[in-house]
């Protein structure tokens, strides 16, 4: 059983429940989430209305009790922003909608409460908590990783990705001083990168196995793919930059029918918004899918995008769709290292211990949505 220390002072519960004791249980599977602790709670309260119990489902969300994966995910600094998205920056948000006569977004998590230590200070320690709803009680399933969304599903993904970051960019435009002072602090989310070299041993495996994918017999290719990997990217412009999640894949959207649920804000960048959308496209659709319709979900998103930016009523004209092409194959050039050393995480078995320093040996999977990438970079002329 999970233990949770204070969970009557930290839980949300209606003012008309009282909190009598809770049970948890594992909720998901080995691989599933590296950087935390998940599991679910099933919390008895008393209706002091009714005077019957009753029950409250959710998600619990805390550091991982390793010491190294905390290092790594540097959770001292990912895990109170992610705790200061669904407490503040969430909220924020909606106002803004309903402030603009506008419906308030149905992809985010219902927040519960959280804390970062039980000391009352900002130290982020394994006492850190973040409790959300139980989305599965509400018929939302996560994907195979290994396979990703269906046509259906990426077009429902692809809308939502688009109001918010619509969203976040009109409340930039609108209110600068606010977004420069509330959220953008937050918006810090590095894990690896700065880490003793952690970003560098997992990018040059992945920049070594890209190069002996694509072989030595098109020499063109060969030189491009490597340009690609080696290139320092410059930083990104301002005019699309907001909230960027910069972790959009299978595991971090939950689907029902017609409807999705974006989770985990904890790695969230100022960068521009066209990294999401691409980094998705190449890691979370099935290979047929996106081969086929790429062109058409880049299309979706953009007319989203100028839609709601408009509602907002924004300024449009410098977003046209000849800028909006241009900034794609800028970050394209950021998301295809980004992309492929995803595949890592993606395919790797998860019955074993993730091992930093062992040979990345693909799998045909792996193998596959390589090349399906390579496919997309080469019609797009990205290479």
């Amino acid at each position: 059983m999970y233990a949770i220390k204070n969970l009557p002072q930290v839980m949300r519960l209606e003012k008309n429940q009282e909190f009598l004791g809770y049970t948890s249980y594992s909720i998901t599977k080995p691989g599933d989430n590296l950087g935390s602790s998940i599991f679910g709670i099933k919390v008895r309260v008393k209706n002091l209305e009714t005077k019957k119990e009753e029950f409250v489902d959710a998600v619990v969300k805390t550091p991982a009790q390793d010491e190294l994966i905390r290092y790594i995910f540097n959770s001292e600094v990912t895990f109170r922003n992610e705790i200061e998205f669904y407490r503040n920056i969430m909220p924020m948000l909606t106002r803004f909608q309903q402030e603009n006569n506008m419906d308030s977004s149905e992809y985010y998590v219902k927040y519960l409460g959280a804390r970062l230590n039980l000391k009352n200070n900002e130290d982020v320690d394994t006492n850190a908590v973040l409790l959300m709803e139980n989305l599965a009680l509400g018929g939302y399933k996560m994907k195979n990783r290994k396979v990703g969304f269906n046509l259906g599903e990426a077009k429902v993904i692809v809308k939502n990705m688009a109001d918010f970051h619509a969203t976040t960019l009109s409340y930039k435009m609108k209110n600068p001083e606010n977004f420069n002072s509330k959220i953008k602090p937050f918006l810090d989310g590095t894990i690896f990168e700065c880490r003793d070299g952690i970003k560098g041993i997992l990018y040059e495996k992945n920049k070594n196995l890209a190069l002996e994918i694509v072989g030595n017999n098109d020499k063109d290719l060969f030189e491009r793919v490597k340009h690609i990997i080696e290139e320092d990217f410059l930083p990104d412009g301002e005019l699309f930059s907001t909230i960027c999640h910069y972790d959009f894949w299978v595991n971090n959207i939950m689907v029902n029918k017609s409807e999705c649920k974006f989770l985990d804000f904890q790695i969230c960048r100022y960068l521009s918004l066209i990294n999401d959308l691409i980094f998705f496209l190449l890691t979370s659709v099935e290979n047929d899918v996106v081969v086929e319709n790429f062109d058409d979900l880049i299309q979706l998103y953009y007319d989203v995008f100028i839609n709601i930016l408009k509602k907002f009523q924004c300024d449009t004209s410098q977003f046209s769709f000849e800028v909006f092409e241009q900034e794609l194959s800028f970050c394209s050039k950021r998301e295809f290292l980004h992309s492929i050393s995803m595949l890592f995480i993606i395919f790797a078995d998860v019955k074993l211990p993730m091992d930093l320093n062992a040979p990345i040996e693909p799998s045909k999977n792996h193998l596959e949505k390589f090349h399906v990438i390579l496919t997309i970079y080469q019609k797009k002329g990205w290479l």
